[in-house]
């Protein structure tokens, strides 16, 4: 598959479905009654920086982790959620140590359907 950024001569932004995130913030923020003078204060910034962050559809991902880290909240997994699952990533499966389980598992069970269809048959037999 090609790069969706070649093989055309020049990069041509266009409208994306892009969450605004300064909503998301916002939303968060007024959820769970956080002042934003107090984000202000642990951000060493003035609160009319704050409100017109929270207003802004979209901000620098270095802004953007330090309001994470303030507020405990991962707003950057927000936003990657919201692209479709098919695109690629470096985040391992959270899965795959449960489904490395499940086929020992299965590879058991199978093992001891075997054992008590032998034991049944000598049952039979005596």
């Amino acid at each position: 598959m090609a790069h969706p950024l070649r093989p055309g001569p020049k990069f041509k932004s266009k409208e994306t479905n892009m969450p605004h995130i300064g909503k998301l913030i916002r939303t968060y923020i007024n959820k769970h009654h956080i002042a934003k003078s107090a984000i202000a204060r642990k951000m060493d910034r003035n609160r009319a920086t704050v409100e017109r962050l929270v207003k802004r559809p979209s901000i620098q991902l270095a802004i953007l982790w330090e309001i994470s880290e303030i507020l405990q909240y991962n707003f950057i997994a927000d936003v990657a959620a919201q692209l479709p699952n098919t695109y690629g990533n470096n985040v391992p499966d959270p899965t795959l140590p449960l489904q490395e389980e499940l086929q020992t598992l299965r590879e058991e069970n199978k093992i001891l359907k075997a054992q008590l269809d032998a034991f049944k048959e000598v049952l039979r037999k005596s």
